[in-house]
């Protein structure tokens, strides 16, 4: 339908999608998003980690690949963004839904997603496709400079991806001062 909108304009077609996306995330704003799943995405070096909370309609909306893909975008977003901690080096940086909509997207390593430009549109595009409303509520980004940061998810899913857990609750800890060559016994 977009293509026949758009005149056979690819370009356009995309434009005119996001657009109802758009209108489409608008109707369903006041519908409530209680239910969700929680992901977390860890850095190579293990010095940082990011949480999120993302939250939709159903349960049964949380259990598609879609939205799992979309946890793992967000949450790997919260990790790569370089925006500065807010208690300095080495403390938590909190965010909430207007901060989450705002950072660059990043696709999850091996994730099957479409490229956007921001969170937002990423959020707007799944709305339009799950037809639910769906909310990024807050994100916590860990970083431990010489220290470790490890996290758990209870009831993990089975997404395929290796460096983003999701499940239904999640917790992160960072240890300072773990000597070199225990940071994996104190991950466990």
């Amino acid at each position: 339908k977009a293509i026949e909108e758009c005149g056979d304009d690819l370009e356009a077609a995309l434009e005119w999608m996001r657009k109802q996306g758009t209108l489409v995330r608008g109707k369903r704003a006041n519908q409530e998003a209680s239910q969700g799943l929680i992901g977390i995405s860890f850095a190579e070096n293990g010095e940082t980690a990011a949480l999120l909370e993302m939250s939709t309609e159903t349960d049964s909306a949380a259990r598609i690949d879609l939205f799992h893909n979309l946890i793992a975008g967000v949450s790997q977003s919260i990790l790569k963004d370089d925006s500065p901690n807010s208690n300095g080096e080495g403390a938590a940086l909190v965010m909430d839904t207007a901060a989450l909509e705002g950072l660059s997207w990043e696709a999850a390593d091996g994730a099957e997603t479409a490229s956007f430009g921001t969170v937002k549109e990423a959020v707007s595009d799944a709305v339009l496709q799950i037809r639910e409303n769906i909310l990024p509520r807050r994100g916590v980004r860990l970083n431990v400079p010489g220290g470790v940061v490890a996290g758990y998810v209870h009831n993990v899913l089975p997404i395929g991806l290796d460096n983003v857990k999701v499940g239904a609750i999640g917790v992160l800890v960072g240890l300072q001062g773990a000597p070199e060559g225990s940071k994996d016994a104190a991950k466990d």
